[in-house]
């Protein structure tokens, strides 16, 4: 309960517990490395169960160490989701798990050489399958929350074409289904994240003079941290961000030059 009193807001210790997660179910596509693994340790700490895969034996084995004494629940799976059979099979596995929320963290195909349908795919195209697949239980549970991991440079130039047209469809997607009474009528909220430079995969294997250039390049003087990201994702699946749906939030430190 919140109670004001003139231009103040005094809030109650149950308020101040609504961040909390617990009993709700999270699934987090690509959750075993970098940004979805930060992600996964955000929402675990608030007492969210967590479902994820990865599709590498090295990174599911690193997950299970690093959560190994979670308090909550979680369940790791070795899946290429751009392997339709794979995907199916894991989609048919967790059936009879109540999806809460969903953490489109699948991307990447940022080079030419990958090409624009693998760009396309890996980015857009799964974030589609994934939100189609669970708004409709959200939808009749009353309460939901999808959260995309985009990128900066779905916003504005920065990377190869293909990487920032599929960014730049994530986002479009996300808006306009957060307008869509149907969902968000019923509880579920729709918001995108989109990071800047962050310190995960190849990141931690760049040379000191490679690190230099991004450094002097970024407001803060260094680039950010998947935690930094998973912090964002854990309140944007709070209560207390009942009223943030179709936003657009950058976590880059300053990095982005556009509004």
């Amino acid at each position: 309960m919140i109670s004001y009193t003139g231009k103040l807001c005094f809030v109650s210790g149950e308020q101040k517990e609504m961040l909390k997660l617990k009993g709700k179910t999270a699934l987090v596509t690509g959750g075993t490395k970098g940004i979805g693994r930060a992600i996964c340790s955000a929402l675990s700490q608030k007492g969210c169960d967590i479902i994820t895969f990865g599709r590498s034996d090295e990174g599911i084995e690193e997950f299970k160490e690093f959560f190994k004494l979670a308090h909550s629940k979680w369940d790791v799976f070795k899946v290429d989701a751009e392997n339709g059979i794979e995907l199916c099979n894991f989609v048919s596995e967790i059936k009879n798990y109540k999806i809460d929320i969903l953490i489109n963290n699948i991307g990447g195909g940022g080079t030419w050489t990958n090409g624009y349908m693998e760009a396309i795919e890996k980015n857009y195209g799964l974030m589609v399958y994934f939100t189609e697949k669970y708004i409709g239980k959200m939808k009749e549970s009353g309460w939901g929350r999808v959260i995309t991991i985009s990128s900066i440079y779905g916003k504005e130039a920065g990377s190869n074409p293909y990487f920032n047209a599929a960014k730049a469809a994530q986002i479009a997607y996300m808006k306009t289904i957060s307008r869509d009474e149907e969902y968000v009528g019923n509880g579920i909220t729709f918001n995108t994240i989109c990071p800047g430079n962050i310190a995960c995969g190849n990141s931690y294997s760049l040379n000191s003079q490679e690190l230099k250039l991004i450094e002097e390049n970024l407001p803060l003087g260094r680039v950010g941290k998947p935690y930094e990201v998973g912090n964002v994702a854990r309140f944007l699946c709070s209560n207390d961000a009942s009223l943030v749906n179709g936003a657009v939030i950058t976590v880059d430190g300053g990095q982005s030059v556009g509004f």
